[in-house]
């Protein structure tokens, strides 16, 4: 009688795990007030032998007013900074014409607590793993300053964003996940953005394409 319990009621569990596993994600959306401006733009990376993020004046005044509490790498471990360069691309608020922009974007590496727990201090700024169709992966994180401007003049951006990475060790496919802290030039800005880049694992990246996509709200 208990063999049977037991398995009705594994049958039953399994029941309820189907039906979670087929319910749709939550997308959180923006905030009343706000509106939704869908972000394309375009640059090229590459890892620099100094900090800018760090060592410009104005730029670090945007990391001390966001990003309180983060300990960065540099300049501890060298190479851990990097900077985008030719950016272009459009802004597109809901209901308006595409903003066509340029720009630059500075990244500095910071200390990433899962990768320090998960190799006993040993390894505190990178994760290396298996995914689970057997490629390899190194994850970590960085803090982003990415300046963006208007061609017209109009429009001054500078987002501070929290920088989730993996790299597929296999291929080379970067993949960043980018969360707004903060920005400076305009107000009221929020949203996530997501990157891609194809870069070489291990060697200094240098003019490495990168795509930067998503939907930022702006009042």
């Amino acid at each position: 009688m208990d063999t049977m319990k037991n398995l009705v009621l594994a049958a039953a569990l399994a029941c309820v795990s189907v039906g979670v596993q087929a319910q749709a994600p939550t997308t959180i959306g923006c905030p009343t007030g706000t509106v939704p401006t869908q972000v394309d733009i375009q640059l090229l990376l590459d890892t620099t032998a100094n900090c800018p993020l760090l060592e410009d004046k104005a730029l670090r005044k945007l990391v001390d007013r966001f990003a309180v509490g983060t300990t960065f790498a540099y300049p501890a471990v060298p190479g851990t900074c990097a900077a985008g360069s030719d950016l272009t691309g459009t802004i597109t608020p809901t209901g308006s014409s595409p903003i066509a922009v340029t720009g630059q974007t500075w990244s500095a590496q910071t200390l990433f607590p899962e990768a320090a727990a998960l190799s006993n201090g040993l390894n505190p700024l990178t994760i290396f793993g298996t995914a689970q169709d057997g490629r390899p992966f190194m994850a970590g994180a960085a803090i982003t300053v990415a300046s963006i401007r208007s061609t017209s003049g109009l429009l001054r951006l500078d987002l501070v964003l929290s920088d989730r990475f993996a790299v597929d060790l296999a291929t080379g496919l970067d993949t960043e996940d980018f969360q707004i802290l903060g920005s400076g030039g305009l107000a009221g800005v929020t949203g996530k953005l997501t990157g891609v880049a194809m870069i070489a694992p291990g060697q200094p990246i240098v003019d490495a394409p990168m795509e930067i996509e998503g939907t930022i709200c702006m009042k």
